[in-house]
């Protein structure tokens, strides 16, 4: 797979293989599988408006053509978002914001017992509590533009570029996780990627709904949402809902903060 990298696109041209062949003076019938890398609206000049934009392909020789378009195209880095190697202890990640959301969702891809809980409200229901508080100015302090499911980047309008370089392929992890979900596969290589509220509330509950029915159990023990990711799970010391279940460490995946922090619980449940 090769690619080939900012080509001045016409707005209403769509035969991207022919555009390609232009540029690189090619056979277009040996251009082959072409997707969108890259798409940007360039405006500098207001009667010349045009996309620049990138492109991965295949090609019938592409050595040959790499030894002859140096300058131009290359070879196209894979990027993979390893799993990671699973063991017998119990991870639990406090906070559904999009740091814990994607460490919890990773953990649990792997196979890895992962407990999510969230002080906040599912989505759907945060959604409610926002509207009350706009129509009624009624504030519910664990549900509303900053707290619950998704973090307070669900209700800042979906902005998603972020990352100016990704050598270990984590942002494109996300769009990717986003687009298997119901967003729209053109954030895979806009310039800057955005879906909107609407469109990212409702990917966040898709993934929710995908994990529940994939891995996990919901039990609204502690919290109005609250993930229970393995059945072994059955409630906190000091719960009334049952006998105590430690985990073996925590994520605590808090607003503000770049990284999640981790913290290993020893045995006693301290």
């Amino acid at each position: 797979m090769l690619k080939v990298s900012n080509i001045a696109v016409s707005l209403d041209e769509k035969d991207y293989a022919k555009v390609i062949a232009n540029t690189l003076n090619i056979r277009k019938s040996q251009v082959k599988n072409v997707k969108i890398a890259k798409k940007a609206v360039d405006a500098r000049r207001k009667n010349k408006v045009h996309f620049n934009m990138g492109f991965t392909f295949e090609y019938v020789d592409e050595d040959q053509l790499l030894k002859t378009h140096s300058k131009q195209v290359s070879k196209v880095k894979e990027y993979h978002y390893d799993k990671l190697t699973p063991n017998n202890q119990t991870i639990m990640v406090v906070g559904s914001g999009p740091a814990g959301l994607f460490c919890a969702y990773n953990l649990a891809r792997s196979g890895q017992k992962v407990i999510l809980i969230e002080q906040g409200k599912c989505v759907d229901e945060r959604k409610k509590d926002i509207d009350t508080y706009l129509e009624a100015g009624k504030l519910n302090t664990q549900s509303n533009v900053q707290f619950g499911e998704g973090g307070a980047g669900t209700f800042s309008d979906g902005k998603l570029n972020t990352l100016v370089k990704d050598k270990f392929g984590r942002n494109r992890f996300v769009l990717e996780t986003f687009v298997e979900h119901g967003a729209p596969e053109e954030i895979l290589y806009e310039n800057k990627p955005h879906i909107g509220t609407d469109v990212l509330s409702q990917v966040i509950a898709n993934m929710r709904a995908y994990l529940l029915y994939r891995f996990f159990q919901v039990s609204q023990v502690l919290f109005p949402i609250f993930f229970r990711f393995f059945p072994a799970f059955s409630g906190f010391a000091g719960n009334s809902a049952g006998p105590c279940s430690f985990p073996d460490a925590t994520a605590a995946a808090c607003q503000g903060r770049s990284r999640p922090r981790s913290r290993r619980h020893p045995r006693s449940g301290r």
